[in-house]
């Protein structure tokens, strides 16, 4: 049986090292809290800088607007100055976010990670930063946040897809893509021209919806012979009537030329539910 300072010994020891636990517990806090501190002010350094390289961009336009711009001459002497043409579509948000992890390299998204590891967090508050730094977007804190998530949702979802899972989503993404463009582009018709559409073809906007237009594919694309040409594949369930639609609304707004490349017909697989054919009923093949 052990003595009163055996005993007392013990507890001693057992209360020496409940302290070097508590000690050590709080040594790895506050590294992890003077780590988020120094991450932090990386952050803040990184939209400083993203908001003089704003400045900048905004003093280079500002140079540009003083400059003369090209002008014509008309029939009576007066110069005309010509618009200029944008060679390339406007930057999005998701274009931004996309730039900054590219260029933060090892200090962007670490994919392998979860979103809210110490890493992670930071190259969010880098990313977020130099978006609002640029002040070119009017977008919450809250609705960046989602976004910045939602590009590393993405392409983490990206990583753990086989090469062929990729390939074939990539297809799928340039499809999607086609018909809505298409579906944009007969929109714009549509709405320029109704009031010569409406008389032939009332309510057809009711086809204007992605769904509902033609698939597309490539070569690469193609199960048939490589060759260069596009494949068109035209909707068996639409009648005389919304092809003469469709055609008018084409004339009316040209698709962008397909450079080298043949445009031929096929067959499209789609079909419609019951639901879908009661409420296009005037634009589908009787059967």
């Amino acid at each position: 049986m052990p003595t009163v300072g055996e005993r007392i010994a013990a507890r001693e020891q057992r209360n020496a090292e409940r302290r070097r636990a508590v000690e050590q517990e709080n040594a790895q806090r506050r590294a992890l809290e003077m780590e988020d501190r120094i991450r932090a002010l990386e952050a803040q350094n990184a939209g400083l800088v993203s908001r003089v390289e704003a400045m900048g961009d905004v003093i280079a336009r500002q140079v540009m607007a003083q400059q003369v711009a090209p002008s014509v001459v008309n029939q009576v002497g007066t110069a005309i100055p010509v618009p200029s043409i944008p060679v390339s579509r406007v930057p999005t948000v998701s274009d931004a976010i996309r730039k900054q992890n590219d260029e933060l390299h090892t200090e962007g998204f670490n994919l392998s990670e979860k979103y809210m590891t110490p890493h992670n967090r930071a190259a969010r508050s880098r990313i977020m930063s130099y978006v609002q730094g640029l002040q070119r977007f009017e977008i919450s804190s809250e609705a960046l946040s989602k976004m910045v998530y939602n590009h590393f949702d993405n392409e983490r979802a990206k990583q753990r897809l086989t090469p062929a899972h990729a390939d074939a989503r990539k297809t799928t993404n340039r499809r999607n893509g086609r018909r809505h463009m298409k579906c944009k582009r007969r929109r714009t018709a549509f709405g320029r021209h109704q009031a010569e559409l409406e008389p032939c073809f009332s309510g057809g906007e009711a086809l204007l919806q992605s769904k509902y237009m033609s698939d597309e594919e490539t070569d690469a694309e193609y199960s048939g012979e490589v060759g260069k040409r596009v494949v068109v594949k035209k909707l068996q369930w639409l009648n005389e009537k919304g092809k003469r639609f469709f055609a008018r609304l084409d004339e009316l707004s040209p698709p962008a030329p397909s450079i080298g490349l043949l445009r031929m017909e096929g067959v499209s697989n789609v079909v419609l539910n019951d639901d879908e054919r009661q409420q296009l009923k005037k634009w589908v093949v009787n059967q």
